[in-house]
């Protein structure tokens, strides 16, 4: 099933953002359907080493519950698309580096197997 793309400008989100904030659970929804694909295209495109889509699926949703934890601290004024795109591209960087298999590790375990 095709999910549809809601378009909604900077104001919106922000608004959508003060009514979550205000216990408007709804209005999360709107703003998720609203960020995710946008977030998730731009990141393909920004670090087109991370080839798997579920390293960008789980940056995204990692920077939307980070979203949601911090909505009481987040700035208002902050545009929320870009802080949304700075933080996974971070994520997706970070878990990156993770699984990218080090040099030195291999020539320790080289290391170990001769000795």
């Amino acid at each position: 099933m095709k999910t549809r793309t809601i378009q909604v400008n900077s104001y919106d989100l922000v608004a959508l953002l003060e009514r979550y904030r205000a216990g408007d659970k709804a209005a999360y929804v709107v703003l998720d359907k609203a960020c995710r694909r946008r977030v998730h295209n731009w990141l393909r495109r920004a670090l087109p080493s991370v080839k798997l889509r579920a390293e960008c699926d789980d940056a995204v949703q990692e920077s939307l519950v980070q979203l949601v934890f911090r909505s009481d601290s987040f700035p208002a004024d902050q545009k929320l698309i870009a802080w949304l795109k700075k933080t996974a591209k971070r994520k997706a960087t970070n878990a990156h580096r993770r699984r990218r298999p080090r040099a030195n590790s291999r020539l320790i375990a080289s290391l170990g197997e001769t000795g």
